[in-house]
């Protein structure tokens, strides 16, 4: 896995357009992000529909992270809202 900043890869996708790169950020937090959805939802296949749901508001917002905070605190805000 790469050691890159979780906010530098955001610019590359922002920036240079490397949407690729995502799959790093998703790779990361996959896994986390799961166990925070089956938590609410108490069902595996919920739980996957959610992380599929979450990651895809993610990327589609990504222009509207400001760095405020780290990455993984406004995933974490986009999971739970």
């Amino acid at each position: 896995m790469d050691d890159r900043k979780d906010e530098d890869i955001v610019m590359l996708i922002l920036k240079q357009r490397k949407h690729d790169a995502f799959g790093e950020l998703y790779d990361r937090y996959k896994d986390r992000v799961y166990h925070k959805c089956l938590s609410f939802a108490k069902d595996r296949d919920d739980a996957q529909d959610m992380l599929h749901d979450i990651f895809l508001k993610t990327f589609s917002s990504l222009s509207k992270f400001s760095g405020r905070s780290s990455f993984s605190t406004w995933l974490y805000s986009i999971t739970y809202n």
